[in-house]
């Protein structure tokens, strides 16, 4: 399952909207986020998601895989993350990861 919509860059430092792809995943990662590109071939930006629970803390892991569009890091970078240009991540608190939803509005689906 594949969320599709656009994020904010505003709120990251960065200039106007992306079109974005969202995948809730833990394994093979960059094949995920190639298959979202290959979905839908206006999608700039491909976020997967995971959330390992721990003791008294659930982190959020993100890691961001981009076409060079955008650069990955401009989100990776607001939740202390980094990496590269096309390839970046990040390990936020779910009520971050709130944050980081609030700029990203749904328009469709893939499943």
């Amino acid at each position: 399952y594949m969320t599709v919509g656009t994020l904010d860059l505003s709120y990251f430092g960065g200039s106007g909207e992306a079109k974005m792809g969202m995948v809730f995943h833990s394994d093979n990662m960059d094949l995920i986020a190639e298959a979202g590109f290959q979905l839908d071939p206006e999608i700039e930006i491909m976020v997967i998601v995971y959330v390992k629970p721990c003791r008294n803390y659930a982190p959020v892991k993100l890691s961001v895989r981009g076409t060079g569009a955008i650069d990955t890091t401009l989100i990776t970078g607001w939740g202390g993350g980094g990496g590269h240009r096309n390839a970046s991540g990040m390990q936020i608190p779910l009520s971050k990861f709130q944050e980081f939803l609030d700029q990203f509005e749904q328009v469709g689906h893939f499943v």
